[in-house]
């Protein structure tokens, strides 16, 4: 069943008040809407980054152990791979690391071009044209520049 994010509100409202009638203080239920973090059955949490937002974005559940949310805990991690760096694809293409981004979760992602210079970004927010983009480090491997030949 799909349920929009005020319906899974209201029963999660609902159970809340459910679990603690004997709390008899007039604004409960509005200290319960303000709350941004929603359980989730089977003792998960949910922050959404987008309240009004129909849809349940993985990246805004909570992570337990944590207790921040997947897209403050990729936020938080740094580009590992310079740019500049010769890296190598699955497919044996190698490329250069001209740009840093981020996927919409947070997760740290490289953009690639065949001329190392071509790093200026030539519109805020946008990738160029000339770039390859969009690869997560754990699908890039670092080349070793001595065994490339140099253009």
């Amino acid at each position: 069943m799909v349920m929009d994010i005020e319906e899974i509100r209201e029963r999660i409202l609902r159970m809340q008040l459910e679990k603690h009638e004997q709390d008899e203080s007039p604004d409960y239920e509005e200290k319960l809407l303000q709350d941004e973090t929603i359980a989730l059955s089977g003792g998960g949490q949910y922050r959404p980054k987008y309240p009004d937002s129909p849809f349940i974005h993985i990246a805004d559940l909570v992570n337990r152990g944590t207790g921040k949310t997947y897209r403050e805990e990729n936020a938080e991690r740094q580009h590992v791979i310079p740019i500049g760096a010769l890296v190598g694809l699955d497919d044996g293409v190698r490329l250069f690391v001209v740009h840093h981004g981020r996927d919409c979760d947070q997760t740290p992602l490289y953009y690639l071009s065949h001329d190392p210079e071509d790093t200026r970004q030539e519109r805020q927010g946008w990738k160029n044209n000339s770039w390859i983009g969009g690869f997560s480090e754990e699908s890039l491997a670092i080349v070793d520049n001595q065994d490339t030949p140099c253009p």
